[in-house]
């Protein structure tokens, strides 16, 4: 089939009803180390299989939730030559779920997977492979694609990545994100799916421009109003229930906004091109750590009785500044420790204030009601401070002494009773301002 034929078939995928499929038909493809990959395959239902889109399971294994929008998308897809598979790697190897057991075995089941495809369609020059990831994921697919571009001119495989956690351990607060380096030498065309309230969206057009300039071609949406993992969730909302609804429609969109920028001559880049040693620097430990970046941070932000609050007010007090979110986890787990700990230093010059990112003032308010503080809340509702702050991960906290000086920082959940973090804080609170 010629390109602009299959191009017009895709298209009309798109538009069409949801076609019957039959159901997946489970296979093995055996890897070189000897194991027995485990695949769900729906087959196309032309003569000739035209495409196949690879749905890679995360570091939480494959859901339920994903083969179901695996059949969805074969109901789309198998009628105009396209075949849907799902490699589930964790059961081949007899692994748990988890993000150790995907660094052992992902990457290297995928790039076989991708060479076994390859050379099952080797006759059919118009060939093209779609490779799903999520969250970790992501940083497999990379590699998988990679390798296989090391060892054959492999032009016809587009990445469509759905909330793409491709950092290189937890960030320093208030420095620029880190990648994986295999990022900075991705060269393919790339759809990311991208989850609003998720850490990630604040650094989305920064992973945008770096894999720009390796040579990508990358398309970007935005899911508004939805979490990490929304299509399995079982505390999924009703908004992140309809978003996973439309998620088939959502991935065959991706395919074809992708699908003109497949098949294009690519260069492989090299690791010296990129320095990829520099990119692969890890994070500090999860505790607070001195703070080495730029002092010149401002923050101005309405409170939730619409006042505007600077942190000059606050000059003279050892501060606590807490980015946050009432989506977030690690967020909502440590805000009864800020509580106890505002409480026992209350007679001392202290203030914890909590910047919420993105969210309404009805959003906080209902939070709150649940969750009362004992402490100012400023909103962010366009993460401007965020940006400025450079906030990488949630929550993130500064500790600022009376000076107004940046002291100590921490991406990540704490508990802020601990009897090192209040020894640290009474030391602060001796200084002089």
């Amino acid at each position: 089939m010629k390109f602009a034929a299959r191009y017009l078939l895709t298209l009309l995928a798109l538009l069409a009803p949801a076609l019957w499929c039959a159901p997946p038909r489970e296979e093995r493809l055996t890897l070189d180390d000897g194991i027995e990959l485990s695949l769900l395959t729906f087959s196309a239902r032309t003569a000739e299989t035209f495409a196949t889109l690879i749905w890679a399971p995360s570091e939480h294994g494959l859901q339920q939730a994903e083969i179901g929008i695996a059949e969805a998308l074969a109901r789309r897809l198998a009628p105009v030559g396209f075949e849907v598979v799902a490699p589930d790697y964790f059961s081949s190897y007899f692994l748990p779920p988890g993000a150790s057991s995907l660094d052992q075995v992902a990457a290297t089941s995928l790039e076989a997977l991708l060479r076994a495809l390859r050379q099952r369609h080797a006759n059919n020059g118009d060939y093209r492979i779609y490779l799903v990831a999520a969250d970790k994921a992501a940083i497999s697919a990379m590699q998988a694609l990679r390798q296989r571009q090391r060892e054959t001119p492999l032009r016809n495989t587009a990445l469509i990545l759905l909330n793409p956690d491709v950092t290189a351990g937890p960030p320093a607060p208030g420095e620029p994100v880190r990648y994986h380096p295999i990022v900075a030498m991705t060269n393919a065309p790339i759809f990311i799916a991208q989850a609003e309230k998720s850490p990630w969206r604040l650094t989305l057009l920064n992973l945008q421009q770096v894999l720009g300039a390796g040579g990508s071609d990358v398309f970007v949406q935005l899911l508004r109003g939805v979490r990490d993992r929304f299509y399995f969730r079982p505390d999924a909302t009703p908004a992140e229930d309809e978003v996973a609804r439309r998620l088939p429609a959502i991935i065959i969109r991706a395919i074809r906004l992708l699908e003109p920028h497949i098949g294009q001559p690519r260069h492989v880049v090299s690791p010296a091109e990129v320095g990829a040693k520099k990119q692969a620097e890890h994070g500090g430990e999860r505790r607070l750590q001195p703070y080495e970046g730029s002092q010149e941070r401002t923050l101005t932000l309405p409170d939730l009785n619409g006042n505007i609050r600077s942190l000059e007010s606050w000059r003279g007090k050892v501060v606590l500044l807490n980015f946050w979110a009432s989506w977030c986890p690690p967020c909502v787990h440590e805000i009864p420790s800020m509580v106890a700990l505002k409480k026992r230093l209350a007679d001392s010059p202290f203030e914890i204030v909590a910047v919420n990112l993105g969210e309404t003032r009805e959003e906080v308010l209902a939070f709150l009601q649940r969750r009362p503080v004992n402490f100012p809340v400023l909103l962010d509702r366009r993460s401007e401070a965020a940006r400025a702050w450079r906030i990488n991960a949630y929550p993130t906290t500064f500790i600022i002494d009376k000076a107004g000086d940046i002291r100590f920082a921490l991406a990540g959940g704490h508990d802020w009773t601990d009897a090192t973090t209040v020894e640290l804080l009474r030391q602060l609170l001796d200084e002089d301002a």
